[in-house]
């Protein structure tokens, strides 16, 4: 038993100078919030926003090239809605910076 206890402290001081001095305990911990900070720094993300309807692609696809050519548009799609109000209509996406 007073073998046992005594690896059982020195395990237990082991970790803990491991947490002071920034050992491996401590760089596991750090990991998750490394990331966390890389996303702050980059700012927002581009997002995709629904601009509009219309009856054909081609004219859906002219309205979204005709959009990219404001700075803040960085692409465009165009999606055919099948059910809904809208079903045979294609719906124009933008997606803007963040």
């Amino acid at each position: 038993m007073r073998r046992r206890l005594g690896t059982s402290l020195v395990a237990v001081v082991v970790a803990v100078l491991g947490l002071l001095v920034g050992g491996p305990s401590a760089s596991y911990a750090s990991g998750p919030s490394v990331h966390a900070i890389q996303l702050v720094e980059q700012g927002p993300q581009p997002q995709w926003y629904p601009w509009g309807y219309y009856a054909s692609q081609s004219s859906c696809l002219s309205a979204g090239a005709a959009y990219q050519a404001d700075p803040n548009i960085i692409s465009y799609k165009c999606l055919k809605l099948t059910s809904g109000a809208n079903a045979g209509k294609w719906q124009l996406w933008l997606q803007e910076k963040g």
